[in-house]
This record gives C-alpha cells, sequence and structure tokens, in this order.
C-alpha cells in the first residue's frame, strides 16, 4: 500500500479557484452575442487563467522524477480519451441530424483536432 498523497494547499486553492472560474466562464454569454454586456465581456477576459491554471495544477500533481508505467499512462489517458470520444461522436451525429457544418468536413481531423464541437 503506498504513502497517502502529499496535499498542497497552494494547488488546492488554485484548483478551487479553476474550478469556480470555470463554471463562471459558461454562465455568461458568448463575447459574440450581440445582447452580451460589457461586464461579461470583462468577465470573459478577466477569467482566462481558469483553464490553463486547472491544467497546470493537474500536471504538477502527476509530475514526478521516477519511470512511470505505460499501464499508468494507458490508465490515465484511457480516463481521457474514451470521454472525449463518445462526446465527440455525439457532437458528430448532432451535426449530422440537424444538418450544421461546424467541422472541418472530415470526421478524423474534428476528432484529432477537436474540432466535433466547431471552435472552442
Amino acid at each position: 500500500m503506498s504513502a497517502p498523497a502529499q496535499r498542497f494547499a497552494e494547488i488546492d486553492a488554485l484548483k478551487v479557484a479553476g474550478i469556480v472560474t470555470i463554471v463562471l466562464i459558461h454562465t455568461i454569454r458568448a463575447p459574440w452575442d450581440p445582447a452580451v454586456a460589457p461586464l461579461e465581456v470583462w468577465i470573459g477576459h478577466a477569467t482566462r487563467f481558469g483553464v490553463p491554471a486547472f491544467l497546470f495544477a493537474s500536471g504538477f500533481l502527476y509530475a514526478t522524477r521516477d519511470h512511470v508505467p505505460f499501464a499508468t499512462v494507458a490508465g490515465r489517458l484511457r480516463r481521457i480519451l474514451l470521454p472525449y470520444l463518445i462526446a465527440s461522436l455525439a457532437a458528430q451525429l448532432f451535426l449530422a441530424a440537424t444538418a450544421h457544418d461546424d467541422g472541418t468536413g472530415s470526421l478524423l481531423l474534428d476528432l484529432l483536432i477537436g474540432a466535433s464541437f466547431g471552435p472552442y
């Protein structure tokens, strides 16, 4: 049994700020919406750190000087890529069913570059 992971208060605070900020980002209108308020545009600019901060925290917590076994990497990728693939395929089905043309025109390319949801 391995020892419990060390907690870093700063990283926990960064994760909390990132999560709250990402929720806030999803509650404001898009900057191209004609009804967007100037405050919403400002909030959109001021909260751009949310996703990079969360990714930084995740990378910091995963970082190690030890060799990481392939099975560990494969498990992490499976945990990330499988939901991404399912959501992307669902988005492609939605786009096809509603006759939207938001992707690149190639299913494989859309999946590889993350374009199933349009320019995200």
